[in-house]
């Protein structure tokens, strides 16, 4: 059998051409392979992606020898451009077959683990975040990730500590950062260390989602006048944020100097949108405290009878039972 193959060899080498035998072969030649590369590479920095498909999957046909480190580089590419094409699966797929041949390889691991990001499969990405800092413990990229990771699943402390490791272990820092690393001391209510890191997070530029925390941790902080003046700052920022702007509402209702302002809000919203559970809430609580009972009652009403069964519906639906039960009590 051995000899068989030899002899094919020798045939294949002796009466084709070079490069016919070679891609016969699977075994594609090192100026081939990077010229290829360099064209996968070019297509990719052009956002070409169908072209670096199909010139990645020539690659992996006709160059199954290549160095690891070329064939890296290919898997890197293709699984790119199928997370750009928004083809998650694939990029899964391609990144996870990687892994298989290079466990190691801290690129693909961190690839792999944002797609696992990307597909809210946070778990995972836990899980490759801490194989990635096993072999490299000062990675910077899956100390980021990691805290990222926590953070979405509400574990703030542990996302805090990492945060504070990445920037102190000069990862690179930008807005973003602070304001993640921001919001990990706001959910585990360190109020001024949060203040302190999302002021810093605005030294790189405001942003609406930057100067909502500011507001909600002045909130927190029992500073109701500067909470008031920045959440209407971060709504105005961005018009299109009507959780934004839905909280500013539900703050106002609350507070006796502002519950015209709280209504006006709601009604502007359910202009557009009539059947917003939470703008009837708004209403309801501003009705409530000026002591308007009838319009609070409609409001309620409004609340209960409309469709779905939401947190608001829910403690609507408690306010009208609790109404009855009294009314009853009284009787």
């Amino acid at each position: 059998m051995c000899l068989n193959k030899t002899i094919l060899l020798f045939l294949l080498l002796t009466f084709l051409p070079t490069a016919q035998a070679y891609s016969f072969l699977g075994l594609g030649g090192r100026a081939e392979q990077k010229a290829t590369i360099a064209a996968v590479r070019e297509a990719s920095s052009k956002g070409d992606y169908d072209t670096v498909i199909e010139l990645s999957e020539e690659f992996f046909t006709r160059n199954i020898n290549a160095p690891k480190r070329r064939l890296k580089r290919i898997y890197l590419l293709l699984g790119n451009a199928y997370k750009n094409r928004g083809d998650y699966d694939k990029a899964l797929l391609t990144y996870s077959e990687a892994r298989e041949f290079y466990p190691k390889d801290i690129d693909l691991n961190l690839a792999l683990a944002d797609i696992y990001v990307v597909g809210e499969l946070t778990d995972k990405a836990v899980e490759v975040y801490k194989n990635i800092l096993k072999l490299d413990k000062d990675n910077n990229p899956a100390k980021l990730g990691l805290a990222r990771a926590y953070l979405s699943e509400g574990l703030s402390i542990r996302a805090s500590d990492l945060f504070e490791e990445y920037i102190n272990n000069k990862g690179e820092t930008n807005g973003l950062v602070y304001y993640d690393y921001a919001l990990s001391k706001f959910m585990a209510n360190d109020y001024n260390k949060a203040l302190s890191l999302a002021q810093e997070a605005a030294s790189f530029g405001e942003t609406a989602d930057i100067i909502f925390l500011i507001a909600k941790i002045y909130k927190a902080q029992g500073e109701e006048k500067k909470a008031f003046d920045t959440i209407k700052l971060a709504s105005q920022m961005d018009k299109t944020r009507n959780d934004i702007l839905l909280l500013r509402g539900l703050w106002l209702a609350y507070d006796e100097d502002y519950q015209a302002e709280a209504l006006e809000i709601a009604n502007n919203y359910l202009k557009d949108k009539p059947q917003s559970q939470l703008a009837n809430f708004i209403k309801f609580l501003a009705n409530k405290r000026a002591g308007d009972n009838t319009e609070a009652s409609k409001n309620l009403k409004a609340i209960t009878s409309s469709e779905g069964n939401g947190f608001t519906k829910q403690v609507a639906l408690k306010l009208t039972e609790n109404k009855k039960n009294k009314k009853n009590k009284n009787n």
